[in-house]
């Protein structure tokens, strides 16, 4: 027998204080291990330098950039639901759910990708939107699975090779570094 996949289910009822605390403490805490993987593979591709001459060049490696890029996109995604839930959940204040949170209005955007980047993206300034390949223009094509763009190739209407973006190392450690720290102020 196969089990069941939960990854789109949402509750019916609203949910108690410890249900709505417990989603927001794992999703702060996947924010901060995605963070801190994204930094950790940055600092291992910053110690990839070839000493020519008397300088020492970065020697990027495209799959470890790759790979930090889409974490990145992902942090972003999940830094969107929970901004989502911390600010348009609604705390009952009467009658049988007294005290617990409904969630009901933020349902369609809890599974919608472009909904939690485009909140996202509302919160972060725009160094953290620009990795080299900006990454606000796919919100306005919600066909586009814009997020995943960084680990598939694929074909365009035209049938014409659609591939994987470029990316900036530069431009996704600053990023990564910046969202970082507005991360950690606007928890505070």
């Amino acid at each position: 027998m196969s089990k069941k996949n939960t990854s789109h289910t949402f509750p019916k009822n609203p949910i108690t204080s410890r249900q709505y605390f417990d989603i927001i403490r794992e999703l702060d805490h996947n924010i901060y291990a995605i963070l801190e993987s994204c930094e950790k593979l940055i600092e291992l591709q910053e110690r990839q330098k070839l000493k020519v001459g008397k300088n020492d060049v970065l020697i990027i490696n495209p799959n470890l950039l790759m790979v930090t890029a889409g974490l990145y996109t992902h942090c972003i995604e999940e830094f969107g639901k929970f901004y989502l839930l911390k600010r348009h959940s609604r705390l009952i204040p009467s009658g049988q759910y007294k005290g617990e949170y409904d969630l009901s209005s933020i349902k369609k955007q809890f599974f919608n990708h472009q909904d939690k980047f485009r909140i996202a993206f509302s919160k972060l300034p725009s160094i953290c939107k620009n990795i080299g390949y900006d990454l606000t223009k796919g919100i306005t094509k919600p066909s586009e699975e814009f997020r995943v763009d960084i680990f598939h190739v694929g074909l365009d209407e035209l049938g014409l090779v659609r591939k994987i973006p470029e990316i900036d190392f530069n431009k996704l450690s600053r990023a990564v570094k910046r969202f970082h720290n507005e991360y950690l102020k606007m928890k505070s």
